[in-house]
């Protein structure tokens, strides 16, 4: 276990550590803690350095008798092409090839609940403009376990002056998780399955097969 002089010595170690990475893999889930019996929007991720990503997010329609219906969005790179795949609930599914990835993920901010801005700042933001680089005051705060994982939580002021709890892997320095119990919308966003180093078939990425992908 390395020691860490301060919590933003800790967050700039794990940014660095993810935008090192050749190749990763997680799923998870974001839950809104002001609707605890509400259902959880779950994601995926895959991503290889270059040019490969992938982030799949579906959600149950909120309405009970409806939560068979499923909304389900990815958004990637293709051989280095963004795009952006949705299919909303039961209408068609829809493929739109965008100017950038960061335009992509931009358009799913609100869909994803912030969960495809997460893991697109920490692969792909340069050091000093990642996630982590935009909250003020970290502090560490006692360890937590979360999904069997000793980590750091680290207490911080977010966007919009709003408290937010992170969680970091000990040994790993991977985030598992996030929870923001203040403000509008309060909710935890927590990543399960956590791979480094994952061989990817040669069809994960395509734009093509979103909608096959999705659907499993």
């Amino acid at each position: 276990m390395t020691s860490f002089t301060s919590a933003r010595d800790l967050l700039e170690e794990v940014a660095s550590r993810y935008r090192a990475m050749d190749s990763y893999a997680d799923s998870g889930f974001v839950q809104e803690l002001d609707r605890p019996k509400s259902s959880p929007m779950s994601f995926e991720t895959a991503f290889r350095r270059p040019a490969d990503f992938k982030f799949r997010f579906s959600s149950p329609h909120p309405y009970r008798p409806k939560r068979h219906l499923i909304s389900r969005s990815q958004v990637g790179l293709d051989a280095g092409k963004p795009y952006y795949w949705s299919q909303d609930y039961s209408s068609p599914a829809e493929l739109e090839q965008e100017e950038s990835l960061l335009m992509a993920v931009a358009g799913t901010t609100g869909v994803s609940r912030g969960s495809a801005f997460t893991i697109w700042s920490l692969l792909f933001r340069e050091e000093g403009d990642d996630l982590f680089s935009t909250l003020a005051r970290p502090r560490f705060r006692k360890f937590a376990c979360v999904d069997g994982v000793r980590c750091h939580r680290v207490a911080a002021i977010h966007r919009g002056f709003r408290r937010i709890d992170i969680y970091i892997g000990v040994d790993d320095l991977l985030l598992r998780g996030w929870v923001m119990r203040t403000g509008r919308f309060p909710q935890a966003e927590m990543r399960t399955n956590i791979k480094v180093g994952v061989e990817f078939s040669i069809s994960c990425f395509s734009a093509a097969n979103a909608a096959t992908a999705s659907a499993n």
